[in-house]
C-alpha cells in the first residue's frame, strides 16, 4: 500500500470465482476525498472486485480494498470536473445565441443529466478504469 493509495476496510458478503463481492465497513480513509459525498451518501457502500491470485476467500472475511491515486483522478473527473464544464460550455452557447436565462440554465441542467445517463449506461465498461485491489485483512 503506498501513499497514494485510498484504503477501507470491508467484509466479503460473496465469494465469486473472479471476483468478490464486499460491503465497505470503514470510511475513515474518505475524509481528505473529494468525491466523500458520491461514494458515502450510502452508508452501506457495496463493490465488486476483481480477485487476482490464489488466496482463498469466505463469507465474512474482512479484507482491506485499496485504489490507487489514478483511480481516484478518473472517478473525480467523470464525476465533478466533466459535467461541470458541460455545464459551463452548453450555457455559454445558450448565452451565445440569446436564450433566455432560464432556457439556458434548463439546457445546461439536461445536458448534465444526459452526460451522467451515459455514465450509467457505460458503467460495465468503466469499471475498467476503477480498479480495486484486496489485501488480506
Amino acid at each position: 500500500m503506498s501513499a497514494n493509495e485510498i484504503c477501507h476496510e470491508a467484509e466479503v458478503t460473496e465469494v465469486r470465482p473472479d471476483s468478490l463481492l464486499v460491503k465497505v465497513v470503514d470510511s475513515s480513509d474518505c475524509g481528505g476525498c473529494a468525491l466523500f459525498r458520491f461514494c458515502n451518501g450510502n452508508s452501506e457502500l457495496r463493490l465488486e472486485v476483481e480477485r487476482k491470485g490464489e488466496d482463498e476467500y469466505c463469507v465474512g472475511d474482512t479484507v482491506r480494498i485499496c485504489a490507487s491515486a489514478r483511480s481516484h483522478i478518473s472517478a473525480m473527473t467523470l464525476c465533478i470536473l466533466i459535467p461541470l464544464a458541460v455545464l459551463i460550455v452548453s450555457v455559454l452557447i445558450c448565452s451565445a445565441f440569446g436564450l433566455e436565462d432560464v432556457w439556458a440554465a434548463a439546457i445546461g441542467l439536461s445536458s448534465v443529466g444526459i452526460w451522467f445517463s451515459g455514465l450509467y449506461l457505460l458503467r460495465h465498461r468503466l469499471t475498467g478504469e476503477l480498479l480495486w485491489t484486496i489485501v488480506r485483512g
